[in-house]
């Protein structure tokens, strides 16, 4: 859906608010572009090396950057590796032996 507006009226035991408070808010998304990464680690079970990305088309919204580590992508078993406040274009290294 493509709603633009949020809505709250306020509601009591006695009484429902007749005229709501409203919030126009823009939602959006941006995703870095151009993720590489190149795993220089040979133990099983471990990486090493580094990932680059580049910015998004849209970067006017971007606040920071954070990287992390898990199994799965979207996986809620993560661990953060680093993140980045107001930076462009990055290149990170991932320390070898770092657990996949």
């Amino acid at each position: 859906a493509s709603f633009t507006h949020l809505v709250i009226y306020t509601k009591s035991s006695l009484v429902e608010q007749t005229t709501p408070s409203s919030f126009l808010f823009h939602d959006t998304e941006s995703q870095a572009l151009n993720v590489t990464f190149s795993d220089k680690d040979l133990d099983l079970g471990d990486i090493g090396g580094l990932l680059s990305w580049t910015d998004p088309l849209d970067a006017s919204l971007l606040v920071d950057y954070v990287v992390y580590l898990g199994v799965v992508i979207f996986a809620w078993n993560r661990t953060e590796a680093c993140s980045f406040s107001n930076a462009t274009g990055v290149d990170v290294s991932i320390p070898m032996n770092s657990p996949q």
